[in-house]
């Protein structure tokens, strides 16, 4: 009778320990993910061997789909919201078909999205785990740079019910917690070459694609021909790190004035971007194949059309040196721009991805997280998790993925209840 008591004393006080959450009966957590860079299978494969790999998502399928299972199961998980770049309608050689061979770019986007096992191996498991998410009303989705012509019709094929949320522009979008803590976006709004291009837009032909698609073409190029996967973002943070150094090499970024950063756009220009070696630009002819209401374009034209970024930048965003800071891969630069330290922002935790890059910071009450990447080259697979305890207090963590350490935290921090 006595061993019994104390059995029960133990339980009591073990529920007592444990935290309570927002309402038993209610998830409190909010998955974040991005930039998984879903390619068409003839990236990884190319058709006869014609090419070397050139996409970037390959090895972590199988431990992304572990992960997805293991997200169905847990009830607490309220939402997952996918911060952008999906799939990757960028990565292809300047020279062959951007379509990868499909009439239009939505059918292109449903090659990728297929759950044919057999023609689709590396995505179809992933797809099939983000759609028994979106069946349980659990999958939310932001746009990216690299999948920004991904429309919403599209995307309810590959994925039925997922929910679609789009700005005022297509390609741009913002997720927003309905008690207005959170927002999350993927970030490449406030980059200067991935942002969507808004400043060409002449006789209704409605292009969008910014320069980064350019830049990744030119990637996928010399990756193809034995020249090793590099992404844009590292392309961009490494060749902007040499030219600060140059430019700088006693300054820290703080003190950079605009006449540097002008002067860094000047040899940011697309030659040192394509690394093309020794060709001229004129004779690099890019495919568009109707891409984006694109004609083949060349080197020179792709350089003109987009030499005056920075002097068009539009500062309702973030100013022109944030946006080239943003690409180099200090988009929390932005993020504490444009949410924690802006007094008349209301939101306490901001999430982004883009820049491959996990990390979390926190500052002045709010805490701003990036939900890093799933490519193979990362160097590790992360996610970003919010939750909400019983006090309306949140916690927010960066979390590694591994088969052996599957949700190892990296970085925490909390933020009290908002006062009314």
């Amino acid at each position: 009778m006595i061993k019994k008591t104390f059995a029960l004393i133990a339980i009591i006080l073990s529920l007592l320990a444990t935290p309570l959450k927002a309402d038993e009966d209610e998830s409190t957590k909010t998955i974040f993910i991005s930039d998984i860079h879903m390619c068409d299978y003839s990236s990884i494969v190319p058709p006869d061997k014609k090419y070397s790999c050139y996409g970037w998502f390959n090895k972590n399928s199988k431990l992304l789909t572990k992960f997805l299972e293991n997200v169905e199961k847990d009830r607490d998980v309220k939402n997952i919201v996918i911060l952008g770049d999906l799939f990757d309608g960028w990565v292809c050689p300047y020279d062959e078909d951007p379509l990868h061979g499909a009439k239009n770019v939505d059918d292109m986007f449903i090659k990728m999205g297929s759950v044919d096992e057999q023609t689709n191996p590396i995505n179809a498991p992933v797809i099939k785990g983000f759609q028994q998410l979106a069946l349980d009303g659990r999958l939310i989705y932001v746009p990216g740079n690299h999948d920004m012509l991904l429309t919403e019709d599209t995307l309810q094929k590959i994925i039925p019910g997922i929910v679609y949320i789009e700005g005022t522009f297509q390609g741009t979008g913002k997720y927003e917690s309905e008690d207005g803590i959170i927002v999350a976006e993927h970030g490449h709004d406030y980059c200067l070459f991935n942002a969507r291009d808004v400043f060409d837009i002449a006789d209704d032909t409605q292009q969008s694609l910014p320069v980064g698609h350019f830049i990744t073409r030119a990637a996928s190029y010399k990756a193809a021909h034995g020249g090793g996967i590099i992404t844009t973002p590292e392309i961009l943070q490494k060749k902007s790190l040499k030219i600060l150094q140059t430019c700088s090499s006693n300054a820290s970024l703080k003190g950079i004035n605009e006449t540097v950063f002008k002067l860094i756009l000047v040899y940011l220009k697309t030659i040192p971007l394509l690394d093309i070696g020794n060709k001229k630009l004129e004779a690099i002819i890019f495919v568009m194949k109707g891409l984006d209401n694109f004609k083949d374009i060349n080197g020179v034209d792709v350089d003109k059309k987009y030499s005056n970024l920075f002097e068009n930048w539009p500062t309702t965003k973030v100013d022109a040196a944030t946006a080239v800071l943003s690409d180099m891969g200090a988009l929390s630069k932005a993020a504490l721009k444009v949410y924690i330290d802006n007094k008349d922002d209301k939101h306490q935790i901001v999430v982004f991805g883009h820049t491959h890059a996990a990390e979390l910071i926190k500052k002045n009450g709010k805490i701003y997280a990036n939900s890093g990447t799933w490519i193979d080259r990362a160097k590790k697979c992360t996610y970003v998790e919010t939750e909400k305890n019983t006090d309306g207090s949140y916690m927010v963590g960066v979390y590694e993925y591994t088969d052996k350490y599957p949700g190892k935290l990296l970085y925490s921090a909390t933020i009290p209840a908002k006062s009314e």
